[in-house]
């Protein structure tokens, strides 16, 4: 090179000592990989939406096999959870398993494309097992929602013909102040903490809204918690592949701030994906959340990584088609699913009266939603067992 740069890691940017301007420098690469690259990502995003699948369905196996054997030979069960050996693998593939897969997924590919092909996989793979494992029926509602979905990632996982947009470390870490992301973001932020002070001020919120709001700040925090875990991934592929500010990223803050950011995010989620299950039923309240996640996760990712600046004419089109298709899809499936028979003592108040208590809805709803949340009885898991498998996925 003409220049002579220094790499400066106290604002982790490189400071080109001929011009004394800071800037950032992307070093050339040897060999365009990204293409693999990307088809690798997709791979892990399929094994890690059949992980969650595979476990969703084995919790729900798990639940209808120990109710069928005689009371004194059940395995124990507190609060919904079966502690039996199927019920346990089903959990880990769930908790553990999908984790790392999901990671090396967006370390790969794309944000805009992980998500809606996660979501739709998930959701596909799922009816596939509970079919074949569950002999739980499908309709011709699910089937024709089912093929939409299918229709709707295939389009949107390949409108851009894999093309992707590699950000270096510097890139990114300066990506917080472009004002092209940082203006949508400010707004995203504000829409999330107006949600989450209306939701917990009840008598400011209307009761029609509270669904929506409770949907959109679990799918604004799972899509800020995709983000900052695309960047520890980030920061990890370029490590390994020897790239120079990747590997000296790891010996500043950032990567940890960033998972610090992940841990935090992914409360928040899991915290207002259980109110609004505790409050609304689950066959309308998750078909709500899932969509949000999607549309938010794949624009702000997008708009962070750049993604949409590889976009050409074909993509530019095909892309939200496919994104609107999965959604419509997910949103059929929603209106195919019927909530199990009500269970008598759950979502009822102390009077045995359905109604509202303290502004939440806690009237005839998906009597699943409560395993987790009322007395441990075994009424309680002869509803789950009840419920078809898709009334209870939550996509994470």
């Amino acid at each position: 090179m003409g220049n002579s740069a220094s790499f400066d890691c106290s604002v982790f940017v490189y400071v080109n000592t001929t011009t004394n301007q800071t800037e950032v420098y992307k070093p050339p690469q040897a060999a365009d990989n990204s293409g693999s690259l990307w088809v690798v990502g997709m791979g892990f995003t399929i094994l890690s939406s059949f992980a969650v699948s595979l476990g969703t369905v084995l919790q729900k196996k798990a639940h209808v096999e120990d109710l069928a054997k005689p009371v004194e030979r059940r395995a124990p069960r507190k609060a919904g959870l079966l502690f039996s050996r199927m019920w346990l693998c089903g959990f880990l593939m769930m908790a553990l398993l999908q984790i790392p897969l999901t990671f090396a997924a967006l370390a790969m590919a794309p944000q805009s494309i992980v998500i809606p092909l996660g979501a739709g996989a998930t959701i596909v793979l799922t009816q596939l097992l509970a079919v074949c494992m569950l002999k739980e029926p499908i309709g011709r509602l699910e089937v024709f929602a089912t093929l939409l979905i299918i229709a709707g990632v295939i389009m949107a996982t390949t409108a851009n013909g894999g093309a992707t947009k590699s950000l270096t470390a510097c890139e990114i870490l300066h990506r917080y102040t472009d004002t092209d992301f940082l203006a949508p973001m400010l707004v995203i932020l504000v829409l999330l903490s107006g949600s989450a002070i209306a939701l917990h001020y009840e008598r400011s919120c209307s009761p029609k809204l509270r669904p929506a709001l409770f949907a959109f700040v679990a799918g604004g925090l799972g899509a800020l918690l995709n983000i900052m875990l695309k960047v520890v991934g980030e920061f990890t592929q370029g490590a390994l592949s020897g790239e120079s500010q990747a590997s000296a990223a790891w010996g500043s803050i950032h990567p940890y701030y960033h998972l610090f950011v992940v841990l935090l995010m992914a409360v928040g989620m899991i915290s207002f994906i259980n109110q609004g299950l505790e409050r609304f039923p689950a066959v309308s309240f998750l078909p709500l959340y899932n969509c949000l996640f999607i549309v938010l996760s794949t624009l702000l990712g997008a708009l962070f990584f750049r993604e949409f600046d590889t976009f050409g004419t074909r993509a530019i089109i095909l892309f939200p088609l496919g994104i609107s298709i999965t959604v419509l899809g997910i949103s059929l499936i929603s209106c195919a699913a019927q909530p199990a028979p009500k269970v008598a003592g759950i979502g009822e108040d102390e009077d045995g009266q359905g109604g509202m208590e303290m502004g939440r809805n806690r009237g005839p709803s998906d009597p699943l939603e409560h395993v987790f949340f009322d007395a441990d009885t075994e009424m309680d898991a002869k509803a789950y067992t009840e419920a078809p498998v898709m009334s209870r996925l939550v996509l994470i």
